[in-house]
């Protein structure tokens, strides 16, 4: 197998050779994995990954072979079975979200450290209060590190949605997170 092939060629090749769907596999899965980890920690991710290449291979038939890169419709499929775990990521976002700011030990740590832990659970409540949907296509973007076009191709959506959704979730997040200048602040004063 050739390195220089695309994802869309492999995969149609794949139906007549199932073996060659390891070079899917092997080009996407670490990306798939570190965006689930991000987004449901590292056992859950783990476990999502495999599920996510499970299904990409029973659905290979179907794959539109338009996109040489199989990478936009692996965390479409990912982000869809994320969402069977909405409950539990909305409850370990609530509970991050709760934990006590002075467990941080401030020594050994620099300043951008402190400052994005003493962050992280309002930042995790600001995301908790996003529109799924809305989420979903800010994570892809941020987490998932997916252009405007390859988070349309994850979520089966035109760009231009996304481009809106990503602004409406910017925006919220920057209106609510206006205070966090204080928060950085007490960094700044350990």
């Amino acid at each position: 197998m050739r390195a220089e092939r695309t994802d869309a060629e492999i995969i149609a090749a794949s139906i007549e050779d199932p073996d060659v769907f390891e070079f899917v596999f092997d080009r996407h899965y670490d990306a798939v994995r570190r965006y689930l980890q991000r987004r449901v920690g590292l056992d859950v991710g783990e476990e999502l990954a495999a599920q996510t290449f499970l299904i990409a291979f029973d659905r290979r038939a179907n794959y539109d072979a338009r996109y040489p890169s199989a990478k936009p419709w692996l965390l479409g499929i990912a982000t869809n079975l994320l969402r069977h775990h909405l409950r539990d990521e909305r409850i370990r976002l609530a509970a991050y979200a709760k934990a006590p700011v002075g467990q941080i030990n401030p020594e050994g740590t620099d300043d951008d450290r402190l400052a994005a832990a003493l962050a992280a659970p309002r930042i995790a409540e600001v995301l908790m209060t996003l529109h799924q949907r809305d989420r979903d296509a800010f994570l892809l973007f941020v987490v998932g590190e997916l252009s405007y076009e390859e988070v349309a191709v994850a979520l089966g959506i035109p760009s231009g949605t996304v481009r809106s959704r990503l602004n409406r979730a910017r925006r919220k997040m920057r209106e609510q997170l206006e205070g966090l200048e204080a928060i950085q602040g007490m960094a700044e004063q350990s």
